[in-house]
């Protein structure tokens, strides 16, 4: 991610510099010098028209992504082509409703390009049907579409996605539902975001990098700094249910990001016995 924001800022910096270059090279040939001299200045002039370009080109695309972001440009932009395909779709006439039909399978043709395998390419294909369609209704958290995130040997751990770039339009927010399973773990993973969490139900242990494991309920909620490795486990017979939101965008949607397995059977069992141990002495 650092890498995808710093890159394009090299480029264009680059762009601008070679285009210095070019046009210092032109005013060169014009000039009346000598020869040696010219070839002097001419190679002073060269390293500081890079250096110029480079800085004004950096900082002409800070300035313009800034912009854009604080004046959601991509989400306007979205949002006027989802409303020019519905009017496409929603057209009577058959050559009307060729360019949304292109378009859409252009859109989900480059989806199937950027996944790996043949299940993550189906679900961006209905994503990107959803966000062509009405995000305006009123949905119970549980009709959504429940994703698996858990291992073979853990079922019952699903990710339901509330909002994401994928399927709102936005282009950091991402917000979703995860239910681990009893005697399991959200693995530990670093965080692509500042994330925050709110426990919906159930009890848990969260382990974070640098700090003593704290003890989560029903109620609680928390934050995860960008790149802090985090992880839950869940020590309870009972499930553990929580809403998580994320700047992270659409790297929150990828399947080795949320990944749920269980707990090994010695420590299942030590956990069994302690709770029976500590029911009997309530009693």
């Amino acid at each position: 991610s650092k890498i995808k924001m710093v890159l394009p800022r090299i480029l264009f910096g680059l762009f601008a510099s070679i285009l210095g270059i070019n046009l210092s090279e032109k005013s060169n040939e014009s000039s009346k010098r000598k020869v040696s001299k010219r070839v002097e200045w001419s190679n002073n002039l060269d390293a500081r028209s890079f250096a110029f370009g480079l800085a004004i080109g950096m900082t002409i695309y800070g300035i313009g992504s800034s912009q854009i972001r604080r004046h959601r440009i991509r989400e306007r932009m979205r949002a006027s082509y989802i409303a020019w395909a519905k009017r496409l779709q929603q057209s009577s006439t058959p050559l009307a409703s060729m360019p949304y039909a292109i378009m859409s399978y252009l859109l989900q043709l480059s989806l199937d390009n950027n996944e790996h395998d043949g299940a993550a390419a189906n679900n961006s294909v209905s994503m990107t049907k959803a966000a062509i369609a009405d995000h305006n209704q009123v949905t119970e958290v549980l009709q959504l579409e429940a994703t698996p995130i858990g291992a073979l040997n853990c079922p019952g751990a699903t990710k339901r996605i509330l909002g994401s770039p994928s399927i709102s339009l936005t282009s950091t927010l991402h917000c979703c539902l995860i239910t681990l399973p009893s005697y399991s773990r959200l693995r530990s993973q670093e965080a692509r975001g500042v994330e925050i969490y709110y426990i919906l139900d159930g009890s848990s242990v969260l382990c974070r990098d640098g700090e003593e494991d704290v003890q989560i309920h029903r109620g609680d909620t928390f934050t995860i700094n960008p790149f802090v490795q985090r992880q839950i486990i869940n020590k309870r017979r009972n499930e553990l249910v929580f809403f998580r939101v994320s700047d992270g965008g659409s790297e929150c949607d990828d399947n080795e990001y949320d990944v749920v397995v269980k707990l090994d059977k010695a420590r299942r069992r030590t956990v069994d016995l302690f709770l029976e141990g500590f029911s009997a002495f309530s009693k």
